[in-house]
């Protein structure tokens, strides 16, 4: 009769859709990766498994034959299934090494007064210049300077004594379910630890998304398993399309170690999401927890990825570089990864004239640029794009991008863009910017800019506003005298002793721009 309850019970945490669908990935005979000399019979160590997105979880069914099933009380001295999910490589930047991912050169802070940041840094190797990520190799084949050089050279690195391996799962989780039918484990949970110094958060309780129920049959078992959104712990927004997928059988056969595995995937590495099995589904999982609604993030074409922690989710990126050794020095082959938070600002509204305003912020840290902030507006479907490299933080600096409606209903947008003229903050023109402050009509699916300011305070300093140069100056805030139709722009000379106001006007429609100085 518990047989018959525990086959019923599979049968229910399958979800409806997903017992009509062809799965999205099948593989009715694993490979044996180790232990193919312990295999006895046609009844040992064989298994099948599918794996279903029916747009909400990912449903997993592991059939087992296995004629002798090891219970023993530790997790992994035991018959047991590992399912591995990872982020694909498409969540990463396409420089981003996803082959030695998730194994790394490590700096747990600052080791030389020369570091521009106690965090922990996190380094490996350009893969067409390496086979595998070790440290011999990474300080003996490579150009990452000797302690010698660090000290002697004022360089920003840490000394190679204080850099060790690590191993970091940004993305990657993996789970052990058990055909005595025990709690689920979380077996990777230590290699989150590194993430969690850096973020200040802990992973969440991702063992909240996972259920599953074992069904024994005469020549082993059958496992069905069910894993939310939650239970994978990172994921890209707002749907994902494919996922890294890997499913291990251990089998121990009472010999106290690990006598047989098979894999989903023939070149299997623990751990190692470029070795899973690479799944694209046939309906996309929803993934979007956040407040940003799906078609934000289409218009966009931007994929966080949140990751679930003790707090709930949390934005988060990686961004890469090449390893700066000091200013203007910079390795040829070796590379600099950052995990970092992501803030996102989300904002929707209409205007004074029932326009639709979409904001969206996203703060971002490179690794060795300055930090910068895009703004995102779509505006009646239309979008635009503001970007400011945060360099030369001027306190009296209050122009923003902001919107706005014209006398005759249209939308408007002044749109503000900053670029750092060496953002990696470097030369004599360390702070050094570039800006353009553009007024844009938007009417009828088409834009116009009636007016753009161009400045910066490069070796010379410029101001152009329309077709006068105010040499020496720079817009720093403005105000509106009729909103919509005129405005002053508020001038500024580098040392802040002198001012000028700039009066621009336009008709009802945004043409007919009228410029002039006032007192």
């Amino acid at each position: 009769m518990r047989a018959v309850i525990l086959v019923f019970s599979a049968y229910l945490l399958l979800p409806s859709a997903a017992k009509a669908q062809k799965p999205d990935f099948y593989e009715d005979s694993l490979f044996v990766v180790s232990g193919k000399e312990n295999i006895r019979n046609k009844w040992d160590a064989k298994a099948s498994v599918k794996l279903f997105c029916d747009g909400e979880y990912l449903s997993v069914t592991i059939d087992v034959k296995d004629d002798i099933i090891e219970n023993k009380p530790d997790n992994l001295e035991t018959d047991h299934v590992e399912v591995s999910f990872a982020l694909p490589a498409s969540a990463f930047p396409r420089d981003f090494e996803y082959n030695f991912h998730p194994k790394y050169i490590y700096s747990s802070g600052q080791s030389n007064p020369y570091e521009k940041t106690r965090l922990p840094r996190f380094f490996s190797v350009y893969s067409e210049y390496a086979p595998s990520l070790k440290m011999g190799s990474f300080l003996s084949e490579y150009d990452y300077p000797t302690a010698k050089d660090v000290k002697a050279k004022k360089l920003t690195v840490p000394y190679p004594e204080n850099i060790k391996e690590c191993t970091v799962d940004y993305g990657i989780v993996v789970f052990g379910l058990y055909p005595d039918k025990r709690s689920p484990i979380l077996l990777n949970k230590n290699n989150f630890q590194i993430l969690e110094k850096m973020w200040g958060y802990q992973i969440g309780d991702l063992l909240e998304g996972v259920r599953y129920v074992v069904d024994k049959t005469n020549y082993g078992y059958t496992i069905s398993a069910q894993f939310s959104v939650k239970a994978l712990g990172f994921v890209q927004l707002p749907k994902m399309e494919e996922i890294r997928f890997m499913v291990d059988i251990i089998d121990k056969d009472g010999q106290g170690k690990a006598t047989t595995i098979l894999s989903t995937s023939q070149y299997r590495a623990k751990g190692v999401p470029v070795t899973f099995n690479n799944i694209r589904f046939k309906r996309a999982l929803r993934t979007n927890i956040s407040e940003v609604p799906d078609a934000v993030f289409n218009k966009l074409d931007f994929r966080p990825v949140y990751a679930f922690t003790d707090t709930g989710w949390i934005a988060t990126s990686v961004e890469t570089d090449m390893i700066a050794f000091g200013e203007q020095n910079m390795s040829k082959s070796l590379l600099e990864i950052k995990f970092s938070k992501l803030p996102i600002r989300y904002a929707s509204y209409e205007d004074l004239a029932k326009n639709n305003v979409k904001k969206l912020s996203v703060d971002t840290e490179g690794v060795n640029t300055n930090a910068k902030t895009s703004e995102y507006f779509i505006i009646n479907g239309q979008v635009f794009e503001s970007e400011i490299m945060k360099a030369n933080k001027n306190k009296r600096e209050s122009l923003y991008s902001h919107t706005f409606s014209f006398p005759d209903g249209s939308a408007g947008l002044i749109l503000k863009n900053k670029t750092a003229y060496n953002p990696n903050g470097w030369g004599s023109c360390k702070n050094c910017y570039e800006e353009i402050i553009s007024i844009i009509r938007i009417e009828n699916g088409s834009t116009k800019t009636i007016l753009a300011v161009y400045q910066g305070n490069t070796y010379t300093p410029y101001c152009q506003i329309g077709d006068k140069n105010y040499k020496g100056f720079y817009v720093y805030s403005l105000d509106w005298l009729r909103e919509g139709k005129m405005l002053v722009f508020r001038l500024s000379n580098w040392d802040n002793t002198e001012k000028k106001r700039v009066k621009i006007s336009w008709d009802d429609a945004g043409s007919k721009i009228a410029q002039s100085e006032t007192p």
